[in-house]
């Protein structure tokens, strides 16, 4: 494992030496006021959220041009009902068109090349915001680093958070959902993550679960994706006060449900990021995160972290003999975070 993540550590060292210096040499072409911005944000869902506010921010500063977001299909939907966002493409949609600015916010060898043979007047990428960190010695959230990166198309320095879109049509579906189960006030419990080394135990989110309904007298909807079914039905065996959510449930469907939840509970995962744009009570259980810089947003929200020697990892293979981090975090920490987190609310 050490040699590989060495190997992927000096391929991405490589890659922002390069793009740094076509970022430069880009920086010599005569400028104007942008017509169009291309953001590139080929990541994951929770990424994506951390990056939504910089749409947000580049079109309130630059009202009169054409942003265009190139992501990965199945974040496309939280970001086309984004009022920012006037067109969402794939890596297919990419053709001979140019943009006046584009933005990196991940950074990849194809965006790069294709960036190279479309060349824009500016291109704006991680590398020198990451060398400007390592130099001074700060860590900074995703959401400011994001918001670093958009930095030269800014005319404000008013920060703004990450937030998504719910139509009414997608709150009707949860609202049908929710009267089916008789729900009013209820809890959201996200058990799965992309990653196992980032998955709590099912067993000690089934006591969450008990514990929630005995404390605060909340049933839970358990959500999860496609990959996560066989889980959720399995706690809702355990927990009979625990229901799970429709298999149909898009991105917009989980956001529209916890819009309307006293509370989230759930790992360090694309939903929980969505759940946190909406400042409900919510709690992160970590297990390999990067302390600090993943965290959910919102002044109700909080962690439960156990930070190791070895933080940060490959998130891949684990080496402790004792087992993953996330195993450390106890149901009783859990509970203590959510009495902290309800009580701001209370």
């Amino acid at each position: 494992m050490g040699s590989s993540h060495a190997i992927a550590k000096a391929y991405e060292r490589l890659y922002l030496i390069t793009s740094m210096i076509v970022d430069s040499i880009l920086r010599l072409r005569p400028y104007r006021d942008p017509q169009s911005i291309l953001v590139i944000k080929l990541d994951e869902i929770g990424d994506m959220v951390l990056a939504m506010h910089t749409f947000e921010m580049i079109k309130r500063d630059n009202p009169h041009v054409t942003l265009t977001i190139l992501c990965k299909p199945f974040v496309a939907g939280i970001v086309a009902t984004h009022p920012s966002v006037d067109r969402v493409i794939g890596i297919k949609d990419l053709g001979p068109e140019r943009y006046d600015v584009v933005v990196d916010l991940r950074g990849s060898w194809p965006s790069l090349r294709w960036i190279l043979t479309h060349p824009p007047l500016r291109f704006y990428t991680r590398a020198r915001v990451r060398a400007r960190n390592k130099a001074t010695g700060h860590i900074l959230t995703t959401p400011r680093v994001n918001i670093s990166i958009v930095e030269p198309l800014l005319r404000s320095t008013i920060p703004l958070l990450p937030k998504i879109e719910v139509s009414s049509a997608d709150r009707e579906t949860v609202g049908v959902f929710l009267r089916s189960h008789n729900l009013d006030r209820f809890a959201v419990i996200h058990p799965g993550a992309r990653r196992p080394l980032k998955q709590w135990p099912p067993e000690r989110f089934s006591a969450v679960i008990h514990f929630i309904h005995e404390k605060y007298g909340l049933r839970t909807v358990i959500t999860g994706g496609p990959e996560d079914r066989a889980l959720m039905d399995s706690l809702c065996l355990s927990a009979p006060m625990a229901i799970a959510s429709p298999a149909d449930f898009t991105l917009l469907h989980l956001a529209a449900l916890c819009e309307r939840a006293s509370l989230f509970v759930g790992n360090d995962s694309g939903p929980m990021h969505i759940a946190s744009t909406f400042g409900m009570p919510l709690v992160g259980i970590f297990g390999p995160g990067v302390p600090g810089v993943f965290d959910p947003i919102g002044e109700h929200s909080t962690t439960v972290h156990h930070v190791l020697p070895c933080n940060p990892c490959d998130q891949i293979t684990c080496t402790r003999s004792e087992g993953p981090c996330i195993l450390l975090v106890s149901v009783d920490e859990v509970c203590n975070a959510i009495g902290r987190v309800m009580s701001l609310t209370s």
